[in-house]
């Protein structure tokens, strides 16, 4: 797990309006270190809804993401 605390939803779990949630979510104290799940390229963050949002690309189409992020520590990788 990227961070320790409470799984409140699983990957697979059907969301508000029936949709299907594609990850996991986790609920942690303030101020708790997130960590990638696996080595690789921060890239450039988008989205709404998920506060400060990290990507992580692992290369051969694997990407992680991370949000409700309080602040970032890593910047996009350049080149």
């Amino acid at each position: 797990m990227p961070v320790g605390g409470k799984l409140v939803a699983r990957f697979g779990e059907r969301r508000a309006g029936g949709v299907k949630w594609d990850g996991v979510l986790v609920a942690t104290e303030r101020g708790a270190p997130v960590r990638a799940v696996y080595g690789g390229r921060v890239s450039m963050p988008t989205g709404p809804g998920l506060g400060l949002l990290t990507y992580v690309d692992h290369g051969e189409g694997y990407m992680s993401l991370y949000g409700h992020n309080e602040r970032l520590y890593k910047a996009a990788a350049s080149g």
